[in-house]
């Protein structure tokens, strides 16, 4: 297997795990040193959904954390919910499809070409939530 391939591998199998990953950490554990490449690999050849956080480290530097939103699977059950006829807000996301952006998710089902709408509900308390549904 080719070294690029073996790094994507690497990420991969550390992403799916359920884990985020820097630029450092992705030198020291599998002497990647092309990070931003192999997460666009697997965004694109690959059909992950990641996401990047910009954070500080200690000494104030501000570098890019990477962490998979939701596996392709998670992606396409809760297309089949929206299809279903289900709505959709991030606590069942989370819950159902272990799912913790779903306005990710979202945007990428938008993308591929549902037509989606949101609405809100509001509980006792006033608080409002945002569910996710098909279009009629």
């Amino acid at each position: 297997m080719a070294k690029y391939e073996t790094h994507i591998q690497n990420v991969k199998n550390h992403l799916n795990n359920g884990l985020s990953i820097t630029s450092w950490e992705a030198i020291q554990s599998y002497h990647c040193t092309r990070l931003s490449a192999v997460i666009c690999s697997l965004k694109d050849r690959h059909d992950m959904i990641i996401v990047s956080e910009m954070v500080s480290g200690e000494d104030g530097v501000r570098f890019a954390k990477y962490h998979q939103v939701a596996s392709s699977k998670a992606k396409q059950d809760i297309k089949k919910f929206l299809l279903d006829g289900c709505a959709i807000d991030s606590s069942i996301a989370l819950v159902k499809f272990n799912c913790d952006h779903l306005k990710v998710v979202i945007k990428e089902l938008v993308a591929e070409g549902l037509s989606i709408e949101y609405f809100f509900t509001e509980d006792k308390l006033g608080r409002k939530t945002k569910f996710y549904s098909l279009k009629n």
